[in-house]
């Protein structure tokens, strides 16, 4: 009811062109494609033409017998090297026909690849790369079955389950990397689009739904053969390192500042993780690559393997190792594993302070343990905002980190507009609330459910997730005193 009615995807000449030659590079499923865009035809959405109702036990008793002659059939084929196979649905269908599409984007179909929607699934992605995600995501496509019913493939509650795909997306993403993504339903006769768009200022998603199409494959053609920016998408950049290009393979994870990409680069064994940091921000890639050189070695602290320039001027930094942070996977962490991990990360803390590197934004999603390896290490990551500090009290330059997890100190100083500075004090209270968060999931809700947060309204909220919890309440107070043994002795019990 919200989406406004635009002409999203116009066809020409040249995309019935394409459409024309895509149908007969596939062949005999081509065929079946074009049988499909016939407005007589009914096929099921996952399999065959739909079938009356009958009674349960025959309708059993069919299957099991349908079922054995089509492996018969299948056998059958398989010797003699036919490619036909049985009758399919239309999701069946495409997902034979995407093989030959046309252009140079790719068409990869989601039940076989990870979903750039994260826990939802639709059930065909175009992009830019062979490596589906959601920075060159292109077009996401959903099948539907087909009816005698014409708006059946398209009614409210499929449009609503596109525009979810295309928030989904989207939240995955800062505004500075995308602002809007193109997806569409169709049942291979008609096809609809949608747009979805960030509204200014990220006050919630903007919808625009196009008119119905007949012309279902060179519509979808004239997508394939457009430039990417013009559906919001962009190609991610390229990396070289040692004279070879690095491989990207997905995408991990975007913030105001960067982006993180799983990748292979020549002269690494396994995986490694690119971080790469946006023009804008090339003093905080400097700052991280000289922390991590001066941490080189320290338990709990990520290695830097590499760094260099990509080809849009983006700074970018080689990591080991790859692992889940405390945002991703929390759900999935025992406590009884975190106990193992907690004292990893006051160590890493500690031995960064002894040589005098404050972090200042330690946070669940720059906790990370690295659970390919038999004892699951933990690590702290994400060094862009250190400092190194004097023995003395030094103001900083302005506020650097996330204010939800500022310890009291720093609150304080920003709700009655003193001067900033930075200790290990600080450090050492964000990560003790980021574990508190971890263990308490109302409270991490309520928390992010503040919006734009004030220093002063969060001085209280923390204030208030401590009344009646003594033992987090001594654990803040010796983070605040920088007593490190205190604060790892409590967290290690706190979690057994």
């Amino acid at each position: 009811e919200e989406a406004r009615i635009q002409r999203l995807v116009t066809v020409t000449e040249r995309d019935r062109a394409a459409a024309q030659l895509w149908v007969q590079r596939a062949g005999h499923v081509g065929q079946q494609v074009l049988e499909a865009c016939k407005p007589t035809s009914r096929l099921g959405e996952k399999g065959a033409s739909k079938r009356k109702a009958m009674p349960q036990k025959r309708l059993r008793r069919c299957e099991e017998q349908q079922e054995g002659v089509q492996e018969k059939q299948q056998l059958g084929q398989q010797q003699e090297g036919q490619q036909e196979g049985p009758e399919l649905g239309v999701q069946g269908l495409f997902s034979r026909l995407i093989q030959k599409s046309p252009g140079l984007f790719h068409v990869h179909d989601v039940h076989r690849t990870k979903s750039v929607c994260l826990d939802m699934k639709p059930d065909c992605v175009v992009s830019c790369t062979a490596h589906c995600m959601p920075i060159d995501t292109v077009l996401i496509l959903d099948l539907k079955g087909q009816s005698e019913s014409r708006k059946e493939y398209c009614r409210a509650s499929h449009i609503y389950q596109l525009a979810c795909y295309g928030v989904k997306l989207l939240e995955q993403l800062p505004a500075v990397c995308r602002s809007h993504v193109l997806l569409a339903v169709t049942d291979l006769r008609r096809i609809r689009f949608l747009r979805v768009t960030r509204k200014p200022g990220g006050d919630g998603y903007g919808y625009e739904l196009s008119e119905e199409m007949e012309e279902v494959i060179p519509a979808l053609c004239a997508v394939l053969l457009s430039e990417p920016s013009k559906y919001g998408a962009a190609y991610p950049p390229e990396l070289t390192h040692d004279g070879e290009q690095v491989q990207l393979e997905s995408f991990l994870g975007a913030g105001a500042t960067s982006s993180v990409y799983r990748c292979s680069a020549a002269g690494q064994v396994g995986h490694v993780v690119a971080k790469v940091v946006r023009p804008a921000f090339q003093e905080l890639a400097d700052i991280e690559k000289d922390v991590l050189e001066s941490l080189a070695g320290t338990p709990g602290v990520p290695a830097l393997v590499g760094k260099g320039v990509a080809t849009d001027s983006s700074p970018f930094l080689l990591l080991k190792p790859q692992g889940t942070t405390f945002a991703e996977g929390s759900s999935a962490l025992e406590l009884r594993r975190v106990a193992l991990g907690v004292g990893q990360l006051v160590d890493a803390l500690h031995a960064a302070h002894d040589k005098r590197i404050v972090h200042r934004d330690v946070r669940p999603d720059n906790i990370m343990v690295d659970v390919d390896v038999e004892d699951a290490t933990w690590y702290i990551i994400d060094w862009g905002c250190a400092v190194r500090i004097p023995m003395a009290p030094t103001p900083v330059s302005g506020f650097c980190g996330t204010i939800r997890y500022a310890s009291d100190r720093v609150l304080q100083l920003m709700a009655s507009g003193g001067l900033l500075d930075a200790s290990p004090a600080d450090d050492l209270q964000s990560l003790v609330k980021a574990l508190f968060v971890l263990s308490h999931p109302l409270e991490r809700m309520e928390l992010q459910a503040e919006g734009q947060p004030d220093a002063g309204g969060l001085l209280g909220v923390w204030r208030r997730f401590m009344q009646g919890r003594s033992m987090w309440s001594r654990l803040m107070d010796a983070a605040a005193r920088s007593d490190y043994d205190v604060v790892r002795t409590g967290l290690v019990e706190r979690f057994e």
